[in-house]
């Protein structure tokens, strides 16, 4: 199975690798699994969609906010100078420490 995920910011950082994961909220559809293919798109769903990358997910996993809020090395490998940024992007979700995402990872 092929699973797409979209993209607005850190374009840069995916094409050149050094961003190899996102945090997404959880929702109703099921995380991707270890070895499914991962479509990276840029814009998805706009006029300038751009395929960004083809890669295979290496981790998938469901976190809760409480344990992820204070984890400067997650932060930084989803492309955050710092805490900071991390937990003001993430506001826009107004989480609770129970609140899911899932976190995947890709090479």
């Amino acid at each position: 199975m092929v699973y797409v995920i979209g993209f607005t910011v850190f374009k840069d950082k995916i094409l050149s690798g050094e961003k190899f994961q996102t945090i997404r909220l959880v929702r109703k559809r099921r995380p991707p699994r270890i070895g499914e293919t991962l479509r990276l798109y840029w814009h998805l769903r706009r006029k300038d969609c751009e395929l960004l990358k083809e890669v295979v997910c290496v981790y998938s996993m469901i976190w809760k906010w409480k344990d992820m809020k204070d984890n400067v090395d997650l932060a930084r490998l989803d492309g955050f100078e710092g805490l900071e940024d991390f937990r003001r992007w993430f506001e826009r979700y107004n989480p609770t420490d129970e609140t899911k995402f899932m976190v995947i990872r890709w090479e």
